[in-house]
């Protein structure tokens, strides 16, 4: 009797324990083995008279803007084909070309931005995180030293595909296996080194401005993969322009996206905070250098 009462205390006091931890359950929770069954139910085909009433739950529940969807929604054979869903033509056009310009890769919030600093990224409120282990076993992390960083991130009602955010060379793409933490402002606000931890894929671009930028595709929980387009898997030295589509993410997640080399000191963001959209600016070349 006096076993199964201790027994009985020890559970309890571990689910008190686990209910006071900043991230609850989810310390606990498999979440690649999770993330990799819930991509696999997600593509699950719908029958056609079930995808009105199973998307449209998705719809209501995350308020998703179907006036935008390329098609109607009895048109999408699953979840994941309706997630990564295409958007009507002309509704992201790019914003026109200027010096040293980068426009949004990406429908999204933008959580923060500033300035490399001895190689520190912001986070959150009192969190930063290294940019060689962003960049892991990049041989030359000097060229985004000075410069600067944005981190994007896309809800589930957002439009999950991205793209180019300006003309340039892609010069590499490389892939980073990881954990898959959620990157909601919980997770943000509450795990060291986020965006260090999650898988991720890395794309370099050179612009013929001296601008060396690195678009970073971070996981999260539910994210099984970071599908890019096969055009730009053994892309190098391709030339891109703006908007063209790299590849897309198959459930919410976040771009960090870094600004460095030779002009990288006169680049200045231009939206700092709140939504942004595909092909909206970013920043561009400022006449004075940023400190």
């Amino acid at each position: 009797m006096m076993q199964r009462l201790l027994s009985v205390l020890i559970l309890l006091a571990a689910i008190w324990w686990i209910s006071q931890r900043p991230m609850g359950w989810m310390t606990l929770y498999p979440r690649v083995w999770g993330s990799q069954l819930a991509g696999r139910f997600a593509s699950l085909p719908l029958p056609r008279l079930l995808r009105e009433p199973a998307l449209g739950l998705f719809v209501s529940h995350y308020q998703v803007n179907l006036s935008e969807a390329e098609k109607n929604l009895i048109e999408y054979s699953s979840l994941q084909d309706f997630f990564t869903r295409k958007l009507k033509p002309g509704l992201r056009l790019q914003e026109a070309p200027a010096p040293g310009y980068l426009n949004s890769p990406v429908d999204g919030t933008i959580l923060s931005e500033g300035r490399i600093h001895q190689g520190a990224l912001f986070q959150a409120k009192g969190k930063t995180y290294a940019l060689g282990e962003l960049l892991l076993n990049e041989s030359d992390l000097t060229v985004f030293e000075g410069g600067s960083f944005m981190t994007i991130y896309l809800a589930p009602y957002n439009y999950h595909r991205f793209h180019m955010p300006c003309e340039a060379h892609v010069t590499s793409l490389r892939a980073l296996d990881g954990d898959l933490w959620p990157v909601n402002d919980k997770a943000v606000n509450h795990v060291d080194q986020l965006y260090v931890k999650n898988k991720r894929s890395i794309l370099r671009l050179k612009t013929a401005e001296g601008l060396e930028i690195a678009l970073v595709f971070v996981g999260a929980t539910h994210v099984g993969h970071i599908r890019i387009l096969p055009e730009w898997q053994q892309a190098s030295d391709r030339q891109t322009k703006a908007g063209d589509e790299i590849g897309q993410f198959e459930f919410g997640s976040t771009v960090v996206v870094l600004i460095g080399g030779s002009g990288a000191p006169r680049w200045k963001a231009v939206k700092k905070s709140g939504i942004i959209k595909v092909g909206q600016r970013l920043g561009a070349r400022s006449e004075q250098e940023n400190n």
